[in-house]
C-alpha cells in the first residue's frame, strides 16, 4: 500500500473491529457521481514537453456540474531509482519526496529538484512539510529527521523498545506537532521531535492520517475513521456498512485530506470518497472505477485524489471532475498513482515513485 502525506492537512490486513463511537456517521445507500468522458490531452512522451489538456466536462451525481477537468504538466525524472514512495508540498516553491529504498530524499526549490543526502541509510516511509524549508521524515523502524536550515539531522529514535510495527504516515502541523500513524494501528504524538503519547486506536493499519491543526487530526484504519480533538483520539467511526472480509479488502480506507477541522475528505480502495462536514461524514461517493491511492485537500471543498491507474479527479463545487491522466500522454507508460500533494487549490504535484508532474491552474 501507498502511504500519502495530504497537506492541509498526508498494507492491508482483516481483523475485529474495535468497539465503534463518536460522532454518527452519515448512512445511506452510496450514490454514484455520474461522469461524463473522460477527456482527451495532448501531451508529449517525455519530461519538458507540454502538459496535458482537456475539455470542460460535467457531472450529474452528486450535487451539482462538475468542474473542467484539470491539466497536468508532462512528468519529469525526478528519482532515478523509482523508489519516490512519499511526496509533500509547503509551496509551489518548495516539495520534499522520500526514496523509501536507502537512496535519500529529493528536493523542490529555485525551479528544479535535486537530491539531498540523509544522514546513514533508512527504509523512509514518509515526509510531512508543514513550511517551506521545514520537513519531518519517518521510517520504518520508528525513526526520525527533520529539515531544516536547508540539511536533514541525523536520525533520532522515537522508542527505545524494539519496534513491532512500521511508521507509515505523518502528518505535521507545525514543524514541532505531529502525528504519525503504524502498521499495528497506533498513532504517536510527537512534540519538538519526541514521542510524548502514543494510542492503540485500531486493529489493522493506518491508511494515512491529516492534522490541519495541532489540536485537531484525523486518522483512517480499514473502514473506520478516528478524530483528534479536545487532547485525544475517538473511538472509530465506521465509514462503510459491515461487509465480508473479501468486500472489506475492497473497501480499505486509503488516505485522508483536511483543509480545517471542518473539511475532511477519506478515499478508499474501491474509488470511493467521503467527506466530513463539521463532524459529520457523508455516504461515500464513487469517484473513480479503481482504487484511489491518495488525496490532498487545500482548501474547503477542493481537494485532487489520484487513481491507482494514474488518472487525477479534482473536487471543486461539491463535484468531482471525470477522470483526467496525471502523466505526459498517450504512448508513455508512466502512471502517476504514488502521491498528490496541493498547497494551494491552483497548484498540485504527484508521483508515479520516479517522475513528478505538476498541475497548475489560472
Amino acid at each position: 500500500m501507498v502511504v500519502l502525506v495530504a497537506l492541509a492537512s498526508v498494507a492491508v490486513v482483516v481483523a475485529a473491529h474495535l468497539h465503534r463511537g463518536g460522532p454518527a456517521a452519515v448512512r445511506s445507500a452510496r450514490p454514484q457521481a455520474a461522469h461524463a468522458a473522460s477527456p482527451g490531452s495532448t501531451a508529449g512522451s517525455t519530461a519538458g514537453s507540454s502538459g496535458p489538456t482537456g475539455p470542460s466536462s460535467t457531472a450529474g451525481t452528486p450535487t451539482s456540474t462538475a468542474p473542467s477537468a484539470p491539466a497536468w504538466s508532462a512528468p519529469a525524472l525526478v528519482d532515478p531509482f523509482g523508489h519516490l514512495s512519499s511526496l509533500s508540498c509547503a509551496s509551489p516553491s518548495f516539495c520534499m519526496g522520500l526514496d523509501a529504498d536507502l537512496h535519500g530524499s529529493y528536493l523542490f526549490a529555485g525551479g528544479a529538484w535535486s537530491r539531498v543526502a540523509m544522514p546513514g541509510g533508512a527504509y523512509l516511509g514518509a515526509v510531512s512539510c508543514p513550511t517551506a524549508g521545514s520537513c519531518v521524515a519517518v521510517d520504518a523502524n520508528a525513526h526520525l529527521w527533520t529539515y531544516a536550515d536547508g540539511a536533514w539531522s541525523h536520525a533520532s529514535s522515537l522508542r527505545a523498545e524494539p519496534v513491532a510495527s512500521n511508521l507509515t504516515s505523518i502528518s505535521c502541523a507545525t514543524p514541532a506537532s505531529c502525528m504519525v500513524g503504524t502498521t499495528g494501528g497506533e498513532v504517536l504524538g510527537l512534540s519538538r521531535g519526541v514521542l510524548v503519547r502514543s494510542w492503540k486506536l485500531a486493529q489493522e493499519p493506518f491508511g494515512g492520517v491529516a492534522c490541519p491543526t495541532s489540536a485537531f487530526c484525523v486518522a483512517v484504519s480499514g473502514d473506520e475513521a478516528f478524530t483528534y480533538a479536545g487532547g485525544t483520539w475517538s473511538r472509530g467511526v465506521p465509514l462503510d456498512h459491515p461487509r465480508s472480509q473479501a468486500q472489506r479488502y475492497a473497501h480499505f480506507l486509503d488516505a485522508v485530506a483536511c483543509s480545517s477541522p471542518s473539511f475532511c475528505v477519506a478515499v478508499d480502495s474501491s474509488g470511493d470518497a467521503f467527506t466530513d462536514a463539521a463532524g459529520q461524514w457523508s455516504a461515500g461517493v464513487m469517484v473513480a472505477g479503481v482504487g484511489l491511492a491518495s488525496v490532498s485537500c487545500p482548501a474547503a471543498g477542493r481537494c485532487m485524489a489520484l487513481g491507482s491507474d494514474g488518472e487525477a479527479f479534482h473536487l471543486s463545487g461539491g463535484s468531482w471532475s471525470s477522470a483526467t491522466p496525471a502523466a505526459s500522454g498517450a504512448g508513455d507508460p508512466t502512471t502517476l498513482s504514488v502521491a498528490v500533494s496541493c498547497p494551494l487549490a491552483t497548484w498540485c504535484a504527484a508521483t508515479d515513485a520516479g517522475h513528478v508532474a505538476t498541475y497548475a491552474s489560472p
